[in-house]
């Protein structure tokens, strides 16, 4: 630490121990004051005009018996960053370990404080709207104001009242301090009596004060809060949150986010009353700590207070500030409640206005503190929240632009009889294989964009198409995207299965709902707000068609802000089916030789695991057929007991080998259709 004897007026370096008495001086700064490098040489320090402070200090000091004083311009060397550092993060104490402070005010003119108006001029200095000054009014054990000419004009202990209507500081924080009492020259009381005062009070105690840089109006206050940490000047605001970092570090009080948004105020103060907070339009939001001390203008009287709720210290993460505090809707506003309060209300406590984002991120939704009852909280349970520290977010209510949304179709994974045979899309994306999620759809927000696609599924077995899914998107406004989507039976023709798939290439929805040619199932379309999370699980139509049938829902998911459609297929068979078959009657001549030409042929197969149940089922289907028909005609119904797998091999055989031995037979006259009855989802 540096001071100036006060006889020589030189500045002179002491380590702690060695520090002695001194007095120090408060001050506002002018344009030509004497730095540190201007001591080094009197003859250049006596040309400005500062060096009169110097030379009134000293004289004072020497008057109350001390040999050394203390003065910011000149004991500071300033162009070193390190002893900068050093010096703003030591100032408070420095001022406190003072003997005596004496506060210049040059802009007081000569006089006692008598009339109103006298006292009017001494409340208007400039010492009172400066940041730097507040700690030196609070930290020195005894402090004297001086006149623009040096003449005393009070004391801080008997002008106390008049200070705290004039700083909006409690006079119990400025009484009680004289060099005296000892005990109150340590720093621990000190910090004590500061303490406690909750964060909004010490806060708004500055809230009207400035500051020639930015990154002071947080430097200023560390003292105030016991705080220390690097001075990093060029951080600009960031200065404040860092500030704000260090307090929910060492304090646990939660009235440091009780501040308020500038100019935003009711008819009743800066709170709302009775439970009845504003449901107005909400203009913006920010994150939940404030960008400066104004924001806690009109906050010194909320002290702390606790809610019932043992909820742990809140803290910074990289996901926000992690806060544990009760959450409650009122009048569809969500609020989080605080243990804080106003002084003068004790049946009430503090609740802020929130918002959460898709990503479940809460922010200070730009509306006025709320005051809720006690008995309003009964039931509310304490949520774990994580919420954006720093910085205005407002709500741009323009035109805007989503960054990527995209419609997908997934079949599901036990899909072993369906398949997705082709797609086509507006985009030309490439198609998926037969069981991969395929895109279908990829747009980027921009108004009027309309997309378009088409998925053509069939059976595995023989790649036969079965019904279509035609879908599209379009924005109606730049924040809102219409879905529809429609499922259409495939119209296949025997000669060319692929002959028609053109008809559904570049076709709205709503046109494929209007074929005639075509069974289709109820045309599904939905709007959905791309600018907040929306969950949906939205049917849209079944679709049963001579294999079986379809149905399909849509998914909405947020995947790290990009919006996902998920078009989800689910596939089942029916209970009852009919086969257009070439079977044939069979003349009794022949009955013999073909079922020892059907035994050969069921013994080829044999070594497949089906083979023997394939065997039974076509046995008995001769088995049934009644002895006075067999020259007249076929079963036409046949009723078998197997699982579902092996009821595809049954038709299997029957197909590809009972038909071929019949229609071989001269003998032979067809049959149009054999009915076959069976239950496709259990074994029976």
């Amino acid at each position: 630490m540096r001071l100036i004897n006060c006889r020589t007026l030189d500045v002179e370096e002491f380590v702690d121990d060695k520090i002695p008495q001194y007095a120090i001086l408060s001050h506002t700064w002018l344009d030509d004051e004497v730095t540190y490098q201007d001591m080094q040489h009197q003859a250049t320090a006596k040309e400005k005009r500062g060096y009169a402070k110097i030379i009134k200090a000293a004289g004072l000091a020497i008057q109350d018996g001390l040999d050394y004083v203390w003065i910011d311009t000149c004991c500071i060397d300033k162009s070193s960053s390190a002893e900068l550092s050093e010096a703003i993060n030591s100032m408070m104490a420095w001022y406190q370990q003072s003997k005596v402070c004496y506060t210049y005010l040059s802009d007081v003119p000569a006089g006692p404080l008598g009339g109103a108006g006298r006292r009017a001029v001494f409340a208007q200095s400039r010492w009172f709207t400066r940041g730097w000054t507040l700690q030196e009014l609070l930290a020195p054990s005894h402090l004297v104001f001086y006149c623009s000419d040096w003449s005393m004009l009070t004391t801080r202990d008997v002008l106390a009242d008049e200070l705290s209507r004039i700083t909006g500081i409690d006079a119990s924080f400025m009484t009680g301090r004289s060099a005296e009492h000892e005990d109150y020259t340590s720093t621990d009381l000190l910090r004590a009596r500061l303490d406690s005062a909750s964060i909004a009070q010490r806060m708004s105690w500055a809230s009207k004060r400035q500051t020639t840089r930015v990154e002071d109006t947080a430097y200023c206050l560390m003292g105030i809060f016991g705080i220390n940490m690097p001075l990093l000047y060029g951080e600009g605001h960031k200065a404040f949150l860092r500030l704000q970092e260090q307090i929910m570090v060492r304090f646990d009080d939660q009235s440091l986010l009780a501040w308020h948004f500038d100019g935003l105020t009711t008819p009743v103060g800066p709170y709302h009353r009775r439970n009845r907070p504003s449901s107005g339009r909400q203009t913006g939001r920010a994150g939940i700590l404030a960008t400066s001390p104004s924001s806690f203008a009109g906050c010194q009287d909320i002290i702390r207070v606790s809610t019932g709720h043992l909820t742990p210290p809140f803290s910074m993460t990289n996901k926000g500030v992690r806060l544990e505090i009760p959450i409650a809707t009122i009048s569809g506003n969500m609020y989080g409640v605080l243990q804080c309060q106003p002084h003068s209300e004790p049946a009430h406590v503090l609740a802020l206005p929130l918002q959460v984002t898709p990503e479940g991120i809460y922010l200070r939704a730009k509306r006025p503190l709320v005051l809720l009852s006690h008995t309003t909280l009964v039931g509310e349970t304490v949520q774990t929240i994580h919420a954006f520290p720093y910085g205005q977010m407002v709500l741009f209510s323009g035109p805007k632009r989503i960054l990527e949304y995209a419609i997908t179709v997934e079949l599901p994974e036990d899909s072993d009889w369906m398949c997705i045979l082709d797609t086509w899309n507006s985009d030309g994306l490439a198609g998926a294989s037969s069981h991969d999620v395929t895109t279908m759809i990829r747009g980027h927000g921009l108004e009027g964009e309309k997309k378009r696609a088409a998925i053509l599924f069939g059976d595995i077995a023989n790649r036969v198409p079965r019904f279509v899914l035609v879908a599209a998107a379009e924005f109606e406004v730049p924040d809102r995207l219409k879905i529809e989507c429609c499922l259409c039976e495939y119209p296949c023709s025997e000669t060319d299965p692929m002959k028609n798939w053109d008809l559904f290439k570049d076709t709205d929805p709503e046109t494929a709902h209007q074929m005639p040619q075509v069974k289709k199932s109820d045309q599904f379309s939905t709007s959905t707000s791309l600018t907040e999370y929306q969950s949906a699980h939205l049917g849209f139509g079944v679709l049963s068609y001579s294999s079986g049938s379809v149905a399909g829902h849509i998914h909405h998911d947020d995947v790290f802000g990009k919006h996902v459609f998920r078009v989800s297929m689910r596939f089942a068979g029916v209970r009852e089916r009919t086969l257009n078959l070439s079977a044939a009657a069979l003349p009794a001549s022949v009955v013999s030789s073909f079922f020892e030409s059907l035994v050969r042929n069921t013994v080829m197969i044999g070594t497949h695991p089906l083979g023997m149940f394939s065997w039974m089922s076509v046995y008995a289907l001769f088995c049934s057929l009644k002895p006075g028909e067999l020259g007249g005609g076929m079963v036409e119904r046949l009723v078998w007991s197997m699982p579902k797998r092996m009821k595809r091999w049954v038709v299997y055989v029957f197909l590809f080998y009972v038909p071929c031995k019949i229609v071989s037979s001269s003998a032979a006259r067809p049959v149009e259709s054999l009915t076959v009855e069976g239950a496709d989802d259990s074994d029976n």
